[in-house]
C-alpha cells in the first residue's frame, strides 16, 4: 500500500513539473508576441509620424506656390476668424456658456489670441503681415467675410 501511495505521489508529482513547465512556456510564448505586438506598434507610429510630416511639409510646398497677394491672405485669415467665431458660438449654444479656450475647436489655436471679455463676449485677435485683425462678439461676424460670401451666407438666410 505504501508503494502505491509512493507511486501515486510520484505521479502527481511529475503531472504537477509537467504542468509547471507548460505554463513556463506559455509565458515564455506570451512574452514574445507582446513583444512583437509592440515592435510592430512602434514602427506603425514611426511610419504615421514620418508620413506626416512628409504630407505637411508638401501641404505647406503648397500652400507657398499659390503665391497669394497680401490681399487675398487677409480675406482668408478673415474667414478662418468667421468660421472660427461660429464654432465658438455653436459650442455656446450647445453648453450654455463660452469655451475656456479654442483647444478642440480650432487646429492652429496659437495663430490666433482668444480674450473672454464677458460672460457671454469675446475677441478674437489675429496677425496679418503686422496688422491686427480684431473681431469683438458684439459685431455681426458677417463682417468679417469678403462680399463674395457674405452674398452667398445673406442669400441663404433670406430662404
Amino acid at each position: 500500500m505504501d508503494e502505491v501511495k509512493k507511486d501515486i505521489d510520484e505521479l502527481i508529482q511529475k503531472v504537477e513539473e509537467e504542468e509547471d513547465k507548460k505554463s513556463k512556456e506559455l509565458k515564455k510564448e506570451s512574452n514574445n508576441l507582446r513583444r512583437i505586438s509592440l515592435t510592430v506598434t512602434f514602427f506603425v507610429f514611426l511610419f504615421l509620424f514620418v508620413f506626416s510630416i512628409f504630407f505637411n511639409i508638401k501641404r505647406f510646398e503648397d500652400l507657398n506656390s499659390l503665391n497669394l497677394t497680401e490681399s487675398e491672405i487677409e480675406e482668408n485669415k478673415k474667414v478662418f476668424l468667421y468660421l472660427t467665431v461660429m464654432k465658438i458660438n455653436n459650442f455656446k449654444e450647445q453648453s450654455g456658456f463660452l469655451p475656456k479656450d479654442l483647444k478642440g475647436l480650432v487646429k492652429d489655436e496659437d495663430s490666433i489670441l482668444y480674450k473672454i471679455l464677458d460672460d457671454s463676449i469675446f475677441q478674437l485677435e489675429i496677425e496679418n503681415n503686422g496688422k491686427k485683425i480684431i473681431y469683438n462678439s458684439n459685431e455681426d461676424p458677417v463682417t468679417l467675410l469678403p462680399d463674395k460670401f457674405k452674398n452667398l451666407i445673406l442669400s441663404g438666410e433670406k430662404k
